[in-house]
């Protein structure tokens, strides 16, 4: 139960952050994650593992978190982002 907690409270503050976001006219995206360094896939393993054991407890999870960071730290868009955490559930 304190796993489905902490991806509901995750949720919760993603969907807050990414509307707040949103709210600027003029946000930059990206098509793809700009300038890919090691920190970089070094930052999406570890968000894949956390996202794997909330799927693990909750059925659902690597979807929210590895799209969370992909849009908030990485500034892809949302386009962009939906079909990549779909192809990632597949895996």
């Amino acid at each position: 139960m304190p796993a489905v907690m902490i991806l509901g409270a995750t949720i919760a503050a993603f969907t807050i952050s990414l509307w707040l976001l949103n709210r600027e006219k003029k946000r930059k995206t990206f098509r793809v994650i700009d300038d890919f360094k090691p920190w970089k896939a070094m930052v999406l393993l570890s968000t894949g593992f956390v996202g794997g054991i909330f799927t693990a407890f909750c059925g659902t999870g690597l979807d929210m978190t590895i799209f969370s960071v992909i849009t908030l730290l990485f500034r892809v868009s949302e386009k962009t982002a939906t079909p990549t955490t779909v192809v990632s559930m597949g895996f």
